[in-house]
């Protein structure tokens, strides 16, 4: 018998072993770049901009996903521009009935799918926008899903099946799949574990061993595609698809960080294997559907379902890590090749041929989010770091527009009085005794002048401030731009809004036009401190460099 001490200390000298002899991790500085590229291809492919919906061929379930995937991106970067647009999304897609439940979802995995992003939403923090929290409706497709469990025995005596209307034998009404019943185990799990409910954890125990038990997932975690209560779930239909392990994974891994059992830890573990051996390239440690991928026959080839599916495995392996320090190495091991390849993709489409580059679909840019995401979170990155800042970037940019926009009006305004009657101009500034004095030649040429100076200072600024960036890059570098303009244009609505101030306090000179020149640069003093406090602010603007040199 070996004693404690020692097996600890072999035990360790494992674990660091293994740690030495990860592949190495993709330049953090590269990831950084990509992901928000990756995020920012996959809104461009939603027909309708404001939700999240993809296009034609592909399916409800994975706009779904397409959700997720921007929620697990804008937890990992801490880029929220996308916050509305998921806010927007879910409420559209949750139905009078709060539970996801619309023409498309045919299939309880449909259904799981839009729960599940909902959940995320929760755990995430995101503000609630409709009538219910986010949890609730997840909670809702639960409380569908667990009356939709068939107990009896001719029924398997359990297990969703994977439609949810019978309308023929063709349309799998009595086919359990393992993606239904994967769904709806992790649901079960994170639920429970969400809100602390015992009962709801006990339905992911029932979930899970039903599982085992009709063999979807057998003693090496590999899991099947699904089995029929046609014939009592006597055989299996043994095809194998990433997604199944990866949200078999997850909901095992928020079971073993909740209840802390050695048993949860294990089969996260064995699912992590699992995925290793079966869908990863052995020659490049690409994320690789062993199925479909690469057929030479276009008829064995992935289709528009199939084609999501390594992604999802992506996002949950990622997930997984982040939860559950034991099994970080054996996932970082996995995603530092399976990223790395990723950009090796990635460069090869940019560097090749406009047929190369033609060949990449928002499935591929969804499935590019969710490895990079993910092996993100490998290299220590989260939400806290303040990494990208797009969000609070976005907000402010508005406000600079605003204010640069406000500011050119203003201009354009008192530039257009001077050129249309200079003379008025000129009166507004002359002491009493000179009013009735014809203004000279040389008095309307300057009036006129700096008429044409503020329209062409509108003009310009106008133009430098579209041209201002705010999306995010490599360095800090749009901000001391935008304050420079704010700083410029500050100093001269405080020097011109004084002396209009100079004239306005003066009896004689106390009418509307002065009255409008003095509050109109009060109110852009204003509003320029404004904006310039805003940016002069470092949180959510960390340089790539900063954010690279937070992660381990």
């Amino acid at each position: 018998m070996i004693p404690a001490n020692l097996a600890h200390a072999i035990t360790l000298v494992l674990q660091t072993a293994s740690i030495a002899s990860l592949p190495p991790a993709p330049p953090a500085a590269k990831l950084l770049s990509s992901v928000t590229t990756y995020a920012a291809s996959l809104k461009a492919a939603f027909p309708n901009q404001g939700l999240a919906l993809l296009p034609q061929p592909y399916w409800w379930w994975q706009s779904g996903t397409a959700v997720d995937a921007l929620l697990v991106y804008s937890n990992t970067t801490g880029d929220h521009q996308y916050e509305n647009l998921i806010k927007d999304t879910l409420l559209s897609q949750a139905t009078p009935t709060s539970d996801f439940m619309t023409v498309d979802a045919t299939g309880n995995d449909d259904q799981s799918w839009w729960a599940l992003a909902a959940l995320t939403a929760a755990e995430n923090a995101i503000p609630q926008s409709g009538p219910l929290p986010w949890q609730n409706l997840s909670q809702n497709v639960f409380n569908d899903q667990a009356k939709r469990w068939t107990d009896s025995p001719g029924r398997c005596n359990g297990g969703m099946r994977w439609k949810i209307v019978e309308a023929s034998d063709e349309t799998g009404y009595k086919y359990k799949s393992a993606i239904a019943n994967g769904l709806f185990f992790q649901l079960a799990a994170r639920l429970g574990s969400f809100n602390n409910d015992a009962d709801t954890l006990v339905w992911a125990e029932k979930s899970y061993n039903w599982s085992t038990g009709v063999g979807l997932v057998d003693k090496d975690f590999n899991v099947y595609d699904g089995t029929d209560e046609k014939n009592g779930c006597a055989d299996l239909n043994h095809n194998q698809w990433s997604y199944n392990v990866g949200v078999f994974l997850y909901g095992s891994a928020v079971m073993a960080a909740h209840t802390k059992e050695s048993v949860w830890l294990d089969r996260a573990r064995g699912f992590i294997a699992s995925a290793n051996r079966t869908f990863t390239d052995p020659k490049t440690g690409a994320l690789f559907e062993a199925k479909c991928e690469g057929q030479t026959d276009p008829a064995n080839a992935c289709n528009s379902d199939q084609v999501s599916f390594k992604g999802i495995l992506a996002r949950y392996l990622g997930a997984t890590a982040k939860i559950l320090p034991a099994v970080q190495a054996d996932v970082e091991a996995m995603m530092n090749r399976a990223a790395n390849a990723n950009l090796a993709q990635m460069g090869a489409a940019v560097g090749g041929t406009q047929k190369t580059a033609a060949k990449t679909t928002v499935i591929d840019t969804f499935n590019q989010l969710e490895v990079a995401s993910a092996s993100l979170r490998m290299q220590g990155l989260s939400a806290s770091d303040g990494m990208i800042g797009v969000g609070r970037r976005a907000d402010m940019r508005r406000v600079f527009h605003a204010y640069a926009y406000g500011t050119a009006f203003w201009y354009g305004l008192r530039g257009l009085c001077r050129v249309y009657d200079p003379i008025m101009v000129i009166g507004w500034f002359r002491p009493p005794s000179q009013l009735n004095l014809a203004p000279n030649d040389l008095e309307t040429y300057n009036v006129r002048n700096d008429g044409w100076c503020l329209v062409t200072l509108a003009l310009i600024l106008i133009s430098f401030t579209n041209a201002v960036p705010f999306t995010p890059a490599a360095k800090r570098s749009s901000i001391p731009y935008a304050k420079a303009v704010v700083a410029a244009t500050l100093f001269h609505h405080i020097t011109t809004g004084v002396g209009a101030y100079q004239h306005y306090k003066l009896p004689s000179h106390y009418n509307t036009s002065m009255g409008i020149g003095v509050w109109g640069n009060v109110w852009l003093t204003l509003t320029g401190l404004f904006t310039f406090a805003l940016l002069q602010t470092g949180k959510g603007d960390v340089e790539v460099e900063e954010a690279v040199k937070k992660m381990k």
